[in-house]
């Protein structure tokens, strides 16, 4: 009975509110929109150097202090071949952007916040005057709250409208031909320059924005101080947790108590129904520790039953009902 009251007492401590909560992180995913027969292709060195810069951009120093300000702990980027590989046939192109927003929604491990697609066009246009290739880029890009498919923000970018003069072995000089590997250096240094103004302003915008993807369990972050709470050491993980059998009046209760977590960063209900209820999960804290608190809580609140792993970041939490008459 003591160990089982001190076993209690330690997980709902952990349950009480801090002052001082983790700031928000938000979970992106970039794809590249490659529909249009006129665009460049996917899968090659030009979106890897796109990829890569956008990345960067989004978690560059000057990106960190628009974080600071609205009260944001950062992006989190994710790379979608290392998400998708478990589930989606690799290697395919031209790719349209219903399925690209279907891909994203399946992702479980992390749940995504945000996807941001890109479409990337490129050419070689012969100077008007002179005897010499220029290079025109363009980029559009939209990022969309993965769940209600709202759009964040946006752009389209042109590298330079004139075109941009093919220089060093990029170029036919004299009797020497463009050196093909120059050429995509070329092509992926100029497309990073456009990403890194993208980077900029979506950085901005989904700071702002980031309220608005249908979560409540940040509001009360203290400005410019984004320290993690005791016990709440772990990086920030997302969950899927499932209820089912909680009545509605339990579930109230239950997620309160989520909320209030120290370690807790967002709470989002992703679907119900009359026997189930499904939350997204934000929280620094393992799946053993988030599992035991589970459970604390449905002793607590007199709930028979259960919280079972299912897969990776997914947990079920299942009541026993029981009649009281």
């Amino acid at each position: 009975m003591f160990r089982l009251l001190m076993a209690a007492g330690l997980a709902l401590s952990i349950w009480m509110p801090n002052s001082v909560r983790a700031a928000e992180t938000i979970n992106v995913v970039i794809m590249q929109e490659d529909d249009d027969k006129d665009s460049l292709e996917r899968d090659s060195r030009i979106q890897r150097a796109v990829l890569n810069a956008f990345n960067q951009a989004l978690q560059a120093p000057a990106a960190s202090d628009i974080y600071r300000k609205y009260g944001i702990g950062g992006m989190d980027v994710y790379d979608e071949k290392a998400l998708t590989m478990s589930f989606d046939k690799q290697g395919r192109t031209r790719r349209e952007d219903t399925e690209l927003i279907s891909v994203a929604r399946d992702i479980r491990n992390p749940r995504i916040d945000v996807l941001v697609l890109y479409t990337l066009y490129a050419k070689a246009v012969k100077a008007p005057y002179g005897d010499y290739v220029k290079l025109q880029m363009a980029m559009n890009y939209r990022a969309l709250d993965i769940r209600s498919g709202r759009v964040l923000g946006g752009d389209n970018l042109d590298l330079n409208q004139d075109g941009e003069p093919m220089t060093g072995c990029a170029a036919a000089v004299g009797q020497s031909t463009p050196d093909r590997h120059c050429v995509k250096e070329f092509v992926a240094e100029k497309a990073e320059r456009l990403v890194r103004d993208a980077g900029n302003t979506l950085a901005t915008q989904l700071a702002a924005l980031s309220h608005g993807f249908g979560k409540g369990g940040n509001q009360d972050v203290a400005a410019g101080d984004d320290r993690p709470g005791p016990d709440c050491e772990t990086r920030p993980q997302s969950y899927l947790i499932t209820f089912r059998n909680v009545t509605a009046g339990d579930m109230r209760q239950i997620v309160k108590r989520m909320k209030e977590w120290s370690c807790a960063i967002d709470l989002g209900l992703e679907n119900s129904s009359a026997s189930e209820a499904s939350y997204t999960y934000k929280v620094r804290a393992t799946d053993v520790l988030l599992k035991r608190n589970l459970e604390i809580t449905m002793d607590h609140l007199g709930l028979q039953g259960g919280v079972e792993t299912r897969g990776s970041n997914e947990l079920l939490v299942k009541a026993i009902p029981i009649r009281k008459d």
